[in-house]
């Protein structure tokens, strides 16, 4: 073959879109009826964005970001995360002089070179909220709260995810804690990789991020930067999980976590399923306090998180097996059992079309049972059936592919004309 997909790239085409259509029209509907606006923003930012963001020492930044100068000489990056690109938004359109607490939602492609692996591709999809503008506990846990109600009302049950959260607290409580943690790896310097050598020097906070088995167990015995954050930001974390048990909203607190971006301040959590492997996260997020003013804006406080859209699919693979739309569901076949009725079969589907229904005819004359085949095969419900006596006498066959003994009846021309859809009601 002369041409092939990009490596960590994907096609995604036939009954599978539906099941993408599917989580994305159910997070615009339901964080919309929650009051989020939806954000769009470019696909493409200066460079600068994400390296004053994330974090230059970040893996993201250093190996993962695909950066490229443009005519101008200017670097540019597609965007690996969303919430630097939303920021950036807000602070240049002002967007909290409209609103405050602003409340965001957005869908959309993010680029990261990482190795393919199950769930997370190069070009990846995230589904995602931001508030921005409020630092009430209260607000962490109803982010969370949504998160979940969100993940329940795609499919996943309650017992089926876990939600993990932890306290990273913010620039008061990092000194001391930066202290212990060079105290403690300077013991072990000479075991860590040679990037780690490079992060014990420049932040070695991105140690917690590599990939390599020995550096991942010096981090298991670190110091926890939970046990050394300051009293407001223990006193901050006390409230969200105060809120969270009001909800309702079983967690575990997972020390460990600290999140691969440099902005994250106080709450970090992640939510996590029995259905994955080891990768088992399907979202995450936090609060990042002081991001709006790093970038050039108010001093105004924030938290979100991002859903992996691909982890999720996975996740719901055997509940959206046979998921097919609505406007799939409810359209209908015409089929026919002689090819002569295939000119009145194009009459009947433009009639059907003009009542508002979805209808498809197959006009490559195909025998009546390869017909049927072929709308059970792309997710119809509905067929019509032109048959021969039945025709000449003004009737049709209704029949019901999704009904467990395939219920059909016959329609008059009549009964077609004025009542099919309570027929099929």
């Amino acid at each position: 073959m002369k041409y092939r997909i990009v490596k960590g790239m994907s096609d995604i085409y036939l009954s599978d879109v539906y099941k993408w259509q599917f989580v994305e029209q159910k997070a615009r509907s339901f964080f919309g009826q929650r009051l989020y606006e939806e954000i769009r923003t470019p696909i493409v930012e200066y460079t600068e964005l994400f390296t004053r963001s994330i974090g230059e020492t970040t893996d993201i930044v250093n190996k993962e970001m695909y950066s490229f100068r443009d005519r101008g000489n200017r670097s540019l990056t597609l965007r690996p995360e969303m919430t630097a690109s939303i920021v950036r938004s807000v602070i240049e359109n002002n967007l909290l002089s409209k609103r405050e607490p602003l409340k965001l939602f957005y869908y959309g492609p993010m680029f990261r070179a990482e190795r393919p692996q199950a769930g997370r591709r190069r070009q990846f999809f995230q589904i995602g909220v931001e508030v921005i503008g409020n630092d009430d506990p209260f607000c962490d846990a109803e982010v969370i709260k949504d998160l979940l109600f969100y993940l329940e009302a795609v499919g996943l049950k309650r017992d089926e995810v876990t939600v993990q959260i932890n306290n990273v607290g913010g620039p008061c409580c990092r000194p001391g804690y930066l202290k212990k943690l060079k105290e403690y790896f300077s013991k072990y310097k000479e075991s860590l990789c040679n990037n780690c050598k490079i992060k014990y020097e420049k932040n070695i906070l991105r140690i917690f991020d590599c990939k390599n088995n020995d550096c991942i167990k010096l981090t298991q015995a670190a110091p926890k930067v939970s046990d050394e954050v300051c009293s407001n930001c223990k006193s901050h974390f006390d409230g969200v999980s105060k809120e969270l048990k009001s909800f309702g909203i079983p967690f575990v607190i997972n020390k460990s976590i600290v999140r691969g971006l440099d902005y994250y301040t106080s709450t970090v959590f992640e939510v996590t399923s029995n259905k994955l492997g080891a990768k088992d996260a399907i979202a995450a997020g936090g609060r990042y306090n002081d991001l709006m003013k790093e970038l050039g804006g108010e001093n105004k406080a924030a938290v979100g998180f991002a859903i992996g859209v691909e982890r999720l699919l996975l996740c719901l693979e055997d509940k959206l097996k046979d998921y097919f739309p609505d406007i799939v569901r409810n359209s209908i076949y015409v089929a026919y059992s002689n090819e002569k009725y295939i000119e009145q079969s194009k009459g009947i589907l433009a009639r059907l079309e003009n009542m508002g229904f979805a209808a498809y005819a197959d006009l490559d004359r195909r025998s009546l049972n390869s017909q049927l085949k072929r709308a059970n095969k792309f997710g119809f419900r509905w067929v019509l059936i032109l048959n021969k006596e039945e025709v000449e006498q003004g009737i049709y066959t209704l029949k019901d592919l999704r009904s467990k003994d395939k219920f059909q009846c016959n329609i008059t021309e009549r009964d077609f004309a004025n009542n099919i859809q309570d027929w099929i009601k």
